[in-house]
């Protein structure tokens, strides 16, 4: 569809700006698609836009009981209000009880990296490809956090062994 479309460029676009654009344009084109909201949502807090970005938190915690909304509403909190310590605890306790996920990497990545801990954030990624080396999305995640980084070239790089270990 459409709006499936719009998502799979979010998920390739080059900067920020793009990456919610094509983001929002999925959600508005489905907006019963709770994964585009969230991915929308995901993609505005990690652009720093956390005004516009909890609303839509908000809205999936409303829509959802399922404890994912929970984590996810308590760690934009926290981090919102520089508690990192409590924000991180959260990422881990999500992940210890729902197994790992994707967005909660990808915003604990973010975190550790706004807290000068960039060292830590690189080895938790590639020890994720290390485990599954056969998910893209490990390295979709490795590559973004070359890219915020400053590390084009490893970031290409790296791109391009998760669209080889993406088979589809």
């Amino acid at each position: 569809t459409n709006a499936e479309a719009m998502h799979l460029y979010s998920r390739i676009a080059k900067n920020d700006k793009d990456r919610i654009l094509f983001a929002e344009m999925a959600y508005n084109r489905d907006t019963t698609n709770r994964f585009y909201l969230e991915s929308y949502a995901e993609y505005l807090y990690l652009a720093d836009e956390f005004d516009k970005a909890y609303p839509l938190f908000k809205k999936l915690v409303k829509k959802s009981s399922k404890p994912f909304d929970f984590y996810k509403l308590c760690y934009i909190e926290f981090a919102h209000h520089k508690n990192f310590d409590a924000a991180l605890e959260v990422i881990d306790q999500a992940t210890q009880r729902l197994g790992p996920i994707p967005i909660f990497q990808n915003l604990r990545t973010s975190l550790l990296l706004e807290t000068n801990r960039a060292d830590i954030a690189e080895k938790e990624l590639i020890g994720e490809i290390e485990k599954a080396p056969h998910i893209a999305e490990n390295y979709i995640s490795l590559a973004k956090f070359y890219e915020k980084t400053k590390r084009d070239s490893l970031a290409f790089k790296t791109y391009g062994q998760g669209f080889k270990a993406d088979s589809t």
